[in-house]
């Protein structure tokens, strides 16, 4: 087996607000109000979940939150206290293989594709 080597990553975590739900689509630009970032190590990754370490003294009663790896749009994924430092976090909506392949290999940034150079029209004259 493959050792796996820890990445890092953000986690965002809303405060309890009275009636007020987890929204549903978060997007790189914004942070909505209550809302807290916690740099934090993924120690195991699979498609469906993450274990993640750091989050000492992050309060544990919200039971959703975001996970954004680095250049990546969060994740929306549902948290569980696994111990002191610990959480599990399970995808809303789960990774790609081809996503989950990239992030083992250690990629930092995702794939930027260039846009092909097209040919100049040599048809004119002079």
């Amino acid at each position: 087996m493959d050792s796996f080597r820890p990445l890092d990553a953000t986690l965002i975590w809303f405060e309890p607000r009275a009636g007020a739900a987890c929204p549903t689509r978060l997007l790189r630009c914004e942070l909505p109000p209550g809302a807290s970032e916690w740099a934090v190590r993924v120690t195991r990754l699979s498609s469906a979940a993450c274990t993640v370490a750091g989050t000492e003294g992050l309060p544990g009663e919200t039971p959703f939150a975001w996970l954004r790896f680095h250049g990546r749009e969060p994740l929306r994924c549902l948290v569980a206290v696994t111990g002191a430092d610990e959480l599990r976090c399970e995808f809303t909506q789960p990774l790609y293989p081809a996503e989950l392949q990239q992030l083992l290999a250690g990629a930092q940034q995702p794939i930027v594709r260039t846009p092909a150079v097209r040919a100049r029209c040599s048809f004119l004259r002079s």
